[in-house]
């Protein structure tokens, strides 16, 4: 079976019910704890479903003046080689 994640805005209790799909739901969530799930992944070579449209407001918080969680785990799956495909980004190698 195809290990798959999905990362979004998208309605995690939606997202619960797919098979096969990994959601990082977790009590107490931290932006390192969200980054060790991103290299999880990576690690494992995951296909990672990318529910939210990429948009600015997804990618930039115009408040704070950063980049968005959304956009920081971007970087870091196309950093590792991921490539786009549709709405999903895949490993290298896929």
């Amino acid at each position: 079976m195809d290990a798959r994640s999905t990362r979004s805005s998208f309605p995690r209790s939606r997202a619960k019910e797919w098979v096969g799909y990994d959601i990082l739901d977790i009590p107490h969530w931290s932006p390192a704890k969200n980054d060790a799930w991103i290299n999880t992944l990576i690690k494992n070579k995951q296909n990672v479903y990318v529910a939210s449209p990429i948009i600015w407001a997804n990618v930039w918080d115009s408040v704070e003046k950063r980049q968005t969680v959304t956009a920081r785990e971007i970087s870091m799956l196309t950093n590792a080689g991921y490539s786009w495909d549709g709405d999903y980004l895949r490993p290298p190698g896929s």
